[in-house]
């Protein structure tokens, strides 16, 4: 038997509206993912290494602007499960403009930002990073839509 071509299209289009939908939904159920990753991990005293934070999101998952915030911590200890719990270790915020807002928007996802330091002090530390889905305060409750870490050590120089 052959289908009047009007039901094939509308099959057609019922199964193309399925696929978007479902893609859709996986797509959200993936959530908002952050890497962090520090190049080398072995850094001799005196010289230069890069911290590279990437991520992604979904606009549906803001309540504002998508808000990152980095520390270096002087310890090889865990992160705290948010920036506000760190700040009480006095981690070194390095995105801060000021006082008041220690990260940075990412206007685009994904994204990406590597950041160059000069190591000084000898030690094992770690990089704790965190994506909000709007701007934070030291107060504020908000839970980080993603956590990253990477942890790296400065070694006397050879």
């Amino acid at each position: 038997m052959i289908r009047p071509l009007h039901r094939v299209s509308r099959g057609v289009r019922v199964l193309a509206m399925f696929v978007a939908c479902f893609g859709t939904l996986a797509a959200a159920a993936q959530g908002a993912k952050l890497k962090v990753s520090v190049s080398p991990a072995a850094i001799p005293k005196g010289t230069n290494y890069r911290v590279k934070v990437s991520g992604t999101y979904a606009k549906s998952e803001l309540t504002g602007r998508a808000y990152l915030i980095a520390v270096i911590q002087y310890s090889a200890a865990p992160c705290k499960a948010t920036a506000q719990l760190e700040n009480n270790l006095q981690p070194q915020f390095y995105l801060a403009k000021n006082q008041q807002q220690v990260g940075v928007f990412e206007t685009k996802s994904p994204f990406s930002r590597t950041d160059t330091f000069g190591a000084v002090v000898l030690g094992t530390r770690r990089v704790c990073a965190y994506l909000y889905p709007k701007v934070v305060g030291p107060a504020d409750t908000t839970a980080p839509i993603a956590t990253a870490s990477a942890k790296y050590t400065v070694l006397k120089k050879r």
